[in-house]
């Protein structure tokens, strides 16, 4: 079965003490049938079987970057990071929080943004690898906010 780069939340779940199950999906072909079934990544006994039309207001989709973090975790579009650079090689670190979105325009076409929290100026995720020491780690999604 192919992995596809999404990922799925129940949104009913977030305020919940464990917090939403996670899913992700795998493209089934049987016969002349095709589908999605979403698995849950806890529990792969718990399966959806539908397609991305037929999700409801309940769940939230996000689609991967394929880009890594510090931890080779995937970033997904909606994922909260820290960042971490300095100025130069001499200078003090410096932090930094942003939301990764994936946005098309005129220029670049389809492109990761970092959206920063406390900045409306997005940068783009490739212009910001450049800075120097950069590293960047997952700390959440943008439903925890």
């Amino acid at each position: 079965m192919n992995k596809l780069n999404l990922r799925a939340f129940y949104k009913p779940d977030v305020k919940t003490k464990d917090g939403a199950l996670k899913f992700i999906p795998e493209f089934l072909v049987e016969g002349d049938e095709e589908g999605i079934l979403w698995v849950c990544c806890d529990d792969d006994a718990i399966k959806y079987p539908f397609d991305l039309p037929y999700l409801d207001s309940d769940w939230i989709i996000q689609q991967g970057t394929r880009i890594l973090d510090k931890n080779q975790n995937q970033i997904f579009d909606g994922d909260l990071i820290q960042v971490r650079y300095k100025s130069d090689e001499c200078g003090d670190w410096d932090e930094m929080t942003g939301e990764i979105q994936i946005l098309s325009d005129q220029y670049f076409g389809l492109a990761t943004w970092i959206k920063w929290l406390n900045d409306d100026t997005p940068d783009l995720f490739s212009d910001a690898k450049t800075w120097y020491g950069f590293s960047c780690e997952i700390i959440g999604n943008n439903f925890d906010i």
